[in-house]
């Protein structure tokens, strides 16, 4: 595989993580409105926490993909 091809892959790969955090957060927030425990915190924050690691691994794919292509 190409390097274009890599980069692709890592950005989709990087879309449906933080994709995916974000239903399973809002899911989370919707079938237990009123729960508000330390545990809930935690894993909201935690998918919170995937959710923004994958979109920063997303941008930086992004624009190194566009400095090897503009190269």
């Amino acid at each position: 595989m190409d390097t274009t091809t890599w980069h692709l892959a890592f950005i989709v790969a990087a879309a449906a993580t933080a994709g995916f955090a974000l239903v399973m957060q809002r899911r989370l927030r919707l079938n237990y409105p009123g729960d508000d425990s330390k545990q809930m915190r935690s894993m909201l924050g935690f998918l919170r926490g995937i959710a923004m690691l994958a979109m920063a691994i997303l941008v930086l794919a992004a624009a190194n993909l566009l400095r090897v292509t503009l190269t």
